[in-house]
């Protein structure tokens, strides 16, 4: 057996490391993944190697999820875990009698469990949707027989905050929000460091970057929180345009993406409206993870934020 550490951190090259390792299992984020769509270096490809491709880490869109599925025939799945606290925990496999459902984190592998909790109760929610037919979203807490055992030596006192027992069970305190369907599966929703907590309430930002993923135009976006001198804080979308985009006219584009996204989000509450746009050309920063680094997204709108005199910043910043 052969096993390849990818040893970077540029998705871009992922096609490539496919094609030239030809090895039979991947454990990689969402976004390695993601190239994978509509790639031109596949055409024509036969990619029966690939005996499964488990993508974790961070959520992903259904209409996403099944792409990559149907690039990889059936060999996809999105699942949850593989970090310092515990490995790998759901996975989005195929149950004989249940309906495939693409995006969610998938059930429990063998011998793990969680569970959402309300956050200022303490309380286990149910499974499902409550009387007004929304899911119960709450923190998500796992535990299963992959679990730390504890942290070493200063880092310990964040056993508190991240090692919970209940009824005798000891659970890991992700800091996701998720929720679980009626089948059992588990769907995450957001991370708590991402909500934006501005002077009229909470923004899931999550569900402002669903809105933005679905607009052709854009190859990928993040979004974040930037100050603000009244609301405290406002939601900053920082996207990146596709090629072909900035060959054009890119101030229509623009136009017309800010329109999309204002009309999709005057439906919620009016702090959901975004109050600052970046458009880039390049990518987005990345985490040594492979993941959009939204926190170097954050301090770079607090820097700015400070320049221009803790005034808001412009509506519209194109990054070249």
């Amino acid at each position: 057996m052969k096993t390849y550490l990818i040893t970077t951190y540029d998705r871009d090259k992922f096609t490539d490391i496919v094609l030239k390792t030809k090895a039979n299992h991947y454990n990689i984020v969402p976004s390695f993944a993601k190239v994978l769509i509509n790639n031109h270096k596949l055409k024509g490809r036969n990619l029966s190697f690939i005996k499964s491709c488990q993508y974790g880490g961070e959520g992903i869109s259904p209409k996403e999820d099944e792409a990559i599925n149907k690039v990889l025939a059936g060999k996809g799945r999105h699942g949850f875990g593989q970090n310092e606290e515990f490995g790998g925990f759901a996975v989005n496999y195929d149950v004989p009698g249940v309906t495939k459902s693409y995006g969610c984190c998938g059930f429990p592998l063998y011998g793990n469990s969680y569970i959402i909790v309300e956050r200022e109760t303490g309380k286990e929610l149910p499974y499902g949707k409550n009387e007004n037919g929304s899911y119960y979203i709450g923190d998500l807490y796992v535990c299963g027989p992959t679990v730390m055992k504890g942290y070493l030596g200063d880092s310990a006192r964040e056993n508190e905050n991240t090692i919970i027992y209940r009824d005798g069970e000891k659970y890991i305190r992700t800091g996701d929000e998720a929720y679980i369907d009626e089948e059992g599966r588990l769907w995450y929703w957001t991370r708590e460091q991402r909500i934006i907590r501005t002077q009229e309430g909470k923004v899931f930002t999550n569900i402002i970057e669903d809105i933005l993923h679905k607009i052709p135009e854009i190859k990928d976006c993040c979004v974040v929180k930037s100050p603000h001198p009244r609301n405290v804080a406002e939601v900053s979308c920082h996207i990146v345009l596709k090629q072909e985009c900035w060959e054009g006219d890119v101030n229509s584009i623009i136009e017309k993406i800010i329109k999309i996204v204002e009309i999709e989000t005057q439906s919620m509450y009016s702090y959901y409206v975004p109050g600052t746009y970046e458009f880039r050309r390049e990518s987005l920063p990345m985490t040594p993870f492979g993941k959009i680094d939204f926190m170097l997204l954050e301090k770079e709108n607090i820097r700015q934020y400070e320049e221009n005199n803790h005034l808001a910043l412009k509506k519209i910043r194109i990054a070249l």
